[in-house]
Formats: C-alpha cells, sequence, structure tokens
C-alpha cells in the first residue's frame, strides 16, 4: 500500500507491500543483529586498544573497518526511536538516512582497502605500505562523507520502506541509490574479489616453486585462510540485500517477506562476525582474553591457566603479523 505522510519539510510517501506484524518481524531482526554486531565491534576495538595491537598497519585496517561497523550498529539501533513516528521525527529520520549511507559505504571502502593492501604486500612485493595510510583514510571516510551529502542535493533522504534511508519514491532519489550504493556496492565487490584471487594465486605460486619448511608454510596457509574471512563474511552478508533488490527491481513492486527478513538479519552483522574471526580464530587472542579475564574474576573455573595450556611455537604468530607472515617472493 501507498502511505502519504504530510509533514512540515512538505508531502513525501512511500511504498510499502508488507504487513504490519511482517514489518515489526523485519525491524525486530534487523535491531537482533545490530545489537550482536555492535557487540562484535566493542570487543574487537577493546581487544585492539587494551591489549596493543594498533602498532601494525594490519590491524589499525581492521581497526578502522571496525569503527565503520560499530557506527552502522548504532545508526541501525537508532530505528527503535523513530519507528512509527517518522513523521513526527522526520528530520531525525533524514539524520538516520545520512548517518546510514555514510557508515555503510565507508565500510566498504575498508573491506577493499584491506584487500588492497594485502595485494600490494602479496602482488607487488612491497614490504612497507604504511605511507599508504593517510590515502586510506581520505579514500574511505572522505568518499564515504561525498557519497552520504550528495543524496541532500535532492532531499533523497526519508522513510524508505521500514527504516529511514534514500527513497524510492522519484527519478532522482532512485538515480541516487545506484550512483551512490548499488554500482559502488557492486564494484567493491568485483575489486575485492579480483584482489583476493591474485592473492590467494600468489601464494600458492610461491608454495610450489618454495623449498620452505612445511611448518611455516602451515603457519602462513593458517593466517591466509584468516584472512580470506573477511572478505567472504562480506560477501555472505550481502548475498540477500543483493537478492532482495534485484527481485524488487524484477518484480514490478511486489516484495518478499522473506527476502526482507533474512536482508534484515543478515546486512548488520559484519561487526559480529568480524569479531568472531578476530578474537575467535587469535590464539594469541584467545590467551590475552583469558588471562584477562581470570585476572579480574571472571569466570575462574575455565579461565584458569593450567599445565600446557600455552599455544603453540607455531600458533604464536598473531593475524596482526600477517603482513610480514605473507610470503613475499
Amino acid at each position: 500500500r501507498v502511505l502519504n505522510l504530510d509533514n512540515q519539510f512538505g508531502l513525501f510517501q512511500y511504498i510499502i507491500m508488507l504487513s504490519e506484524t511482517e514489518r515489526d518481524i523485519v525491524l525486530t531482526g534487523r535491531m537482533f543483529s545490530s545489537f550482536l554486531s555492535l557487540l562484535g565491534s566493542v570487543v574487537m576495538i577493546f581487544s585492539m586498544v587494551f591489549f596493543g595491537r594498533l602498532s601494525k598497519l594490519s590491524t589499525r585496517l581492521i581497526f578502522f573497518l571496525t569503527l565503520a561497523s560499530f557506527g552502522e550498529s548504532v545508526v541501525n539501533i537508532w530505528s527503535l526511536g523513530i519507528y512509527n513516528n517518522e513523521t513526527e521525527l522526520y528530520g531525525f529520520c533524514i539524520a538516520q538516512g545520512l548517518f546510514l549511507q555514510y557508515f555503510q559505504i565507508a565500510t566498504f571502502c575498508w573491506i577493499t582497502i584491506i584487500a588492497f593492501d594485502l595485494w600490494m604486500i602479496v602482488v607487488r612485493k612491497r614490504t612497507r605500505t604504511s605511507f599508504l595510510e593517510k590515502f586510506y583514510h581520505i579514500g574511505a571516510w572522505v568518499t564515504a562523507l561525498l557519497f552520504a551529502l550528495f543524496p541532500l542535493v535532492t532531499s533523497s533522504y526519508g522513510l524508505s520502506g521500514i527504516w529511514c534511508w534514500i527513497v524510492n519514491t522519484d527519478t532522482a532519489s532512485s538515480v541516487w541509490r545506484f550512483l551512490v550504493f548499488y554500482i559502488p556496492l557492486y564494484l567493491m565487490i568485483l575489486v575485492v574479489i579480483v584482489l583476493y584471487v591474485m592473492i590467494i594465486y600468489n601464494v600458492i605460486k610461491y608454495f610450489k616453486k618454495s623449498d620452505t619448511d612445511d611448518k611455516s608454510k602451515k603457519r602462513v596457509r593458517r593466517q591466509l585462510n584468516r584472512l580470506k574471512l573477511y572478505p567472504i563474511i562480506f560477501l555472505l552478508l550481502y548475498i540477500f540485500p543483493i537478492i532482495n533488490r534485484i527481485y524488487d527491481w524484477s518484480s514490478d513492486g511486489d516484495q518478499s517477506f522473506f527476502l526482507f527478513l533474512m536482508q534484515a538479519l543478515t546486512a548488520p552483522l559484519l561487526g559480529f562476525a568480524n569479531g568472531i574471526v578476530y578474537v575467535g580464530l587469535d590464539p594469541e587472542m584467545r590467551r590475552s582474553w583469558k588471562n584477562f579475564l581470570f585476572t579480574h574474576g571472571c569466570c575462574t573455573k575455565y579461565t584458569e591457566p593450567k599445565a600446557g595450556d600455552g599455544i603453540t611455537s607455531s600458533e604464536s604468530e598473531s593475524f596482526d603479523s600477517v603482513d610480514l607472515d605473507i610470503p613475499i617472493g
């Protein structure tokens, strides 16, 4: 159905094909995933800062990705204060749409930058890429800011279905959706896939030619597998948003409750999934957390150090040292 809402900024409308119950369920799922992502982001930020991991560029890049995921989670949770009050809180709705656009594009940029930095190390044989960090910040934060500000020119932020974002009720807004979100998203996905194919190819080629001992090869392979998870997670979490958008374009306005729900559950989960990879799959990080919890008297039954509880020397290489361990020829 089409709802026309009057407010002090003029008349705006949005199209909703889902029932009220379905909308409530979709928003609840989105809030659940956003809270999980917020938790994962907070744990990652605390881990990097408290355990002193920010000295390496590889960790700082993940840290900035986490900041973007944290911001997106906060903006998503913002929906709780706006839902069903969009007309009275229309200014807040516009602000939410703008910040949501900003942090989503920033997230896309940092995912791409991480892939590019690894490509520079593995394929281009650049052992030091710290000189690029200032350009990374410009490429991520400034690009996100510009892509968030452009839709303001045509007043294209407002209620977009269930949450606030770029509306789809006029030609200009539809064009902005493509120019500042979908086209960048698809291009970044393509770039990330190409870069990681090249990275993996070069590492495999190195293994075939190198006389490196099996122990070193296992360490590099383990770290590379962890690295691969970041773009894979990103791609998996955005499968349903992409499918939902394609279905929306091809179905002449029809909307699928299942696709909306899966989009709401998966798209906001990036911070939580990255937290599992960063904390859960890093033996040294797990040990740091275990020592921290035991020192502060938390879960002592499970965190008390035991004989032979340490990590092996082959495992002691943290994910943060990947820029040193990935073979560069």
